[in-house]
């Protein structure tokens, strides 16, 4: 959708994007968990439950910045026709970056210095320096890149307390857990193949929430993983950051 708003919010508050929106910063309303053990000496998920239906776990939205692209077709997903947005409170929006492939998770270091962006098909996450001040990006490089033929890409991401980024790996069934340097410092696995997203969430943070997708796999694949297109949950050990709610 090229439509931008938020719960509750009036007619007025609805923004048009030149695009179509692939990632914003938003902490949905949760309907349905899986709730998974990690073992705290491996970090790999043990076995997955799913819990009774737990509204509202994360709330606030931080959409500094949002990945569009408009793709005609399934090759134009990676194909550089995207954008990189920042949008503000009074309803401006702001094209910052072009020839982005697949945007996707986006997040902050803790000292708001450096900013984080996923592009999908580059298989990669790349850093950029913040000023918060201003909302200004600058001095891209790459902070992880994936093997295009290793069978996985990278998809949502988070940052945790220490700064460490956790992202999402769509086909190995992982979340991956990376230092300030780019290096896999652990990483959690869990019943679904195509994990796409995790966020921090509960009273002190110190839960993982894993979305994961069904789209594309065919009738034996959901067979050997009936769990994909859950929500799983996960104690990392670790506690996230967090949400600065977006100036409305």
């Amino acid at each position: 959708s090229r439509r931008l708003t938020w719960a509750g919010a009036p007619t007025d508050k609805v923004t048009l994007l030149p695009e179509l929106s692939t990632s914003l910063q938003l902490r949905p309303t949760l309907q349905e968990v899986v709730r998974t053990p990690v073992s705290p000496a491996t970090g790999v998920v043990a076995k997955a439950k799913r819990s009774s239906p737990q509204p509202a776990l994360m709330e606030g939205i931080q959409p500094a910045l949002a990945g569009c692209q408009y793709p005609a077709s399934d090759q134009e997903w990676m194909a550089p026709t995207g954008s990189l947005y920042r949008f503000e409170g009074a309803g401006q929006v702001a094209r910052k970056r072009e020839q982005v492939i697949c945007s996707n998770g986006t997040g902050w270091s803790p000292d708001n210095r450096t900013m984080y962006h996923t592009e999908s098909f580059r298989y990669g996450v790349f850093a950029y320096d913040f000023d918060l001040a201003s909302g200004e990006i600058a001095n891209r490089r790459p902070f992880v890149m994936l093997d295009p033929k290793g069978g996985e890409f990278p998809d949502g991401l988070t940052v945790d307390a220490e700064g460490f980024v956790w992202s999402a790996h769509v086909g190995g069934g992982r979340i991956v857990r990376y230092d300030p340097s780019g290096k896999p410092e652990r990483e959690v696995r869990f019943a679904a193949s195509r994990g796409t997203s995790c966020a921090f969430g509960g009273p002190n943070l110190s839960t993982m929430y894993i979305s994961s997708a069904r789209e594309t796999l065919k009738p034996d694949d959901l067979l050997r993983e009936p769990l994909a297109g859950s929500l799983f949950a996960c104690e990392p050990g670790v506690t996230g950051l967090p949400e600065t709610p977006f100036a409305r």
